[in-house]
Parts: C-alpha cells; sequence; structure tokens
C-alpha cells in the first residue's frame, strides 16, 4: 500500500464521496437497483444526534478511494457486544495493494479499544475474491444461518 493512503475518520464533507463509493459497491455487488441512499439519510447514519453508524474512509491526497461502515450488535447468548460490517469498498485501482487488510484492520482496533467481541458480516456466495480475502483474514464461514429481511415501510 502507498504511503500517500491514510486511513480516517468520515466527516460530514465526505457525505457525496460516500454516496459515490457506495452508488459503485452497489453497481460491483449488481445490487444497484436497491439504490435508495442519498446524503441526507448518510448524515442522519453517521452524524446526527441519532447516528448509530460509524464510518472509516481510505484517502489519498486528492480523492477517497475506500469505505467501510459499521454499527454496534448485541449478542444475546454471549452477552457480548460485536460490531457488524455493512460495507467495506475498495475502489478497484486500489485492490490488491493491501489497503483493504489496513482498513479492516483500523476496525478490528476500534473493536478491541471499546470492547467488541467480534466483526460480522456478509459476503455474497459469487464473491470469490472476497470471501478469500476474509478467509485469509482469519473469517469463519457461519454455516447454519439463513439471511432473512421484513420490509416495515
Amino acid at each position: 500500500m502507498s504511503d500517500a493512503i491514510r486511513i480516517r475518520w468520515a466527516v460530514r464533507d465526505d457525505l457525496s464521496a460516500l454516496r459515490q463509493l457506495i452508488c459503485e459497491f452497489a453497481t460491483f455487488e449488481r445490487l444497484d437497483h436497491l439504490l435508495g441512499v442519498d446524503e441526507h439519510s448518510l448524515n442522519n447514519a453517521l452524524f446526527s444526534d441519532v447516528a448509530f453508524c460509524k464510518s472509516l474512509v481510505a484517502e489519498t491526497k486528492t480523492d477517497i478511494v475506500g469505505y467501510a461502515i459499521f454499527y454496534p450488535c448485541f449478542r444475546t447468548f454471549s452477552g457480548l457486544k460485536s460490531l457488524y460490517l455493512e460495507d467495506l469498498y475498495i475502489k478497484p485501482d486500489f485492490r490488491g495493494s493491501g489497503l483493504g487488510k489496513t482498513l479492516f484492520n483500523s476496525i478490528s482496533e476500534h473493536a478491541r479499544l471499546n470492547g467488541f467481541s467480534r466483526i460480522d458480516f456478509q459476503v455474497l456466495d459469487w464473491n470469490e475474491r472476497a470471501i478469500e480475502f476474509y478467509e485469509r483474514l482469519g473469517a469463519k464461514r457461519v454455516s447454519g444461518n439463513l439471511d432473512y429481511s421484513i420490509d416495515i415501510s
């Protein structure tokens, strides 16, 4: 990874760049038909009085080239806190540089310093590169779970 890239906490001035990266990520995951995020909803999630997510960004001297968004969870059976990693995205030109690992390690360090016991996330079953990335970091596939969702709006 280039020394010219740094990891930092997202700030309000990053909202436009974050939204653009989220749109790129949705397109990459073939889920752009689900896009509804705008800068207002991102601001509410990340920076308002009722913010519930945190975001780290990876930036060069001129651009934000990656991001992660995550939020806390509570594991009732263990009684422990965990982080749920909603997104970790790196622009294609910066993949394979170690930036994804650096960004993930920054999340892990935040988790450890704040008493979280683990990081949970999902990977699309066709995304072999992401699966290999997370498994190289020591991630284990959770078997026996099926994902569900119910729209309540």
